[in-house]
């Protein structure tokens, strides 16, 4: 379940994977034009250098071929493998107009080849199954590989990992970050891709064409979906062990909360928008012992006009802490009947990042939400 509090914060990158920890390094020896696609990639042993997975040294280089030679440093390896592609010379003398349009093209093309021929040389991972080498690729996807993997294994998180809406911001430190990008990725070789909707919806399928095995986290919709979710990814990071456990500690945490005696709330979002009592809002009230104010079900904009004629007893806030308030300085938030409103009665305030996404913090919002209405007048 991702965004509970509203639209989503700011998806864009803020970092890049750091040279040290890996990088893909691209270098042209007589230059590739649109004119010239890679094509027929690879190098056989009739070319005169074993298999494509051999140190590009050992290949011997034809006088009327084109190299396109890449590098890719994997953060926990000891040496760098260097993979050759051979590429004919075209007929065809590419012109000033085509090296000019097709030079960024042509780069990506060369480049996303030569990440797919890298991964086919990959060792395969341990007997046991359990993946080696981790890329997550959304801030959602990091909290469940952040929560399950082992630390070693994890090769690189999203740039929102250590953002203020993620939960586990704080054990992201030190992790590279890498952008959700398919060259990017591949690039970084994991035997394991975690996402929720990093990368859009066709990156999952051009990752598993180079063979890359990923696991899509499931919509947490419910406290079911979200112990689900736990315990595939758990199992998808080679830990089911782990997910079994944090399950149980879910269940312990949400059977130990004294709920309120159905106390009227409204869920108020910096976006201008509220939930009724359908889906993750929804159970979060239920378990809290609070009954919803907003009656319509699914996602609708703040009812300002009923809000002017009647309240609720308290008000549930999220997302109105920090630079994620800024976006939204526009929206019904912002109307005086609503300000005046949750100024006015008990509030309970929701960090952000226990309601941005659907797993097992979720329960954090839940003794948030209970102790507030214990305490409802």
């Amino acid at each position: 379940m991702r965004g509970v509090g509203g639209p989503l914060p700011p998806s864009g990158p803020s970092g890049h994977l750091p040279r040290e920890r890996g990088r893909m390094q691209l270098t042209t020896v007589a230059g590739i034009s649109a004119s010239s696609p890679v094509h027929g990639g690879g190098v056989s042993e009739a070319d005169g250098g074993g298999t494509a997975c051999q140190p590009a040294h050992q290949l011997k280089a034809g006088k009327s071929q084109r190299e396109v030679l890449v590098t890719a440093s994997r953060p926990l390896a000891s040496s760098n493998k260097r993979v050759v592609m051979r590429q004919p010379s075209p007929k065809r003398v590419p012109n000033q107009s085509d090296r000019a349009i097709g030079g960024l093209a042509s780069w990506r093309v060369a480049a996303l080849a030569a990440a797919s021929l890298l991964s086919a040389c990959t060792a395969p991972p341990a007997a046991t199954g359990q993946p080696l080498r981790i890329v997550s690729l959304d801030y959602c996807a990091d909290q469940f590989v952040l929560k399950f993997a082992d630390p070693d294994a994890i090769v690189a998180l999203s740039p929102d990992a250590a953002k203020p809406f993620s939960y586990l911001r704080a054990h992201a430190a030190g992790h590279a970050t890498v952008r959700p990008s398919a060259e990017e990725v591949l690039a970084l070789e994991p035997d394991l891709v975690v996402r929720s909707y990093g990368g859009g919806p066709a990156l999952q399928a051009a990752l598993e064409r180079a063979g890359v095995r990923v696991h899509q986290i499931g919509w947490g919709d419910g406290f079911d979906a979200i112990r689900t979710n736990m315990r595939a990814a758990a199992t998808a990071v080679g830990q089911p062990a782990r997910g079994d456990a944090a399950v149980a500690a879910f269940d312990a945490r949400l059977s130990a909360v004294v709920p309120a005696e159905s106390v009227s709330a409204l869920y108020v979002t910096a976006g201008g928008v509220t939930s009724g009592p359908d889906g993750m809002v929804g159970a979060l009230f239920s378990a809290a012992g609070l009954s919803n104010f907003q009656t319509r079900p699914g996602w609708n904009p703040l009812p300002v006009e009923r809000l002017a004629l009647e309240q609720p007893r308290i008000t549930a806030t999220a997302f109105f802490d920090g630079a994620v308030r800024g976006q939204d300085f526009w929206s019904s938030a912002r109307h005086p009947i609503v300000t005046r409103t949750v100024a006015s009665r008990p509030q309970a305030e929701l960090d952000g990042a226990t309601v941005s996404c659907g797993g097992w913090f979720v329960a954090d919002a839940v003794e948030t939400l209970a102790a507030a209405g214990r305490a409802a007048p």
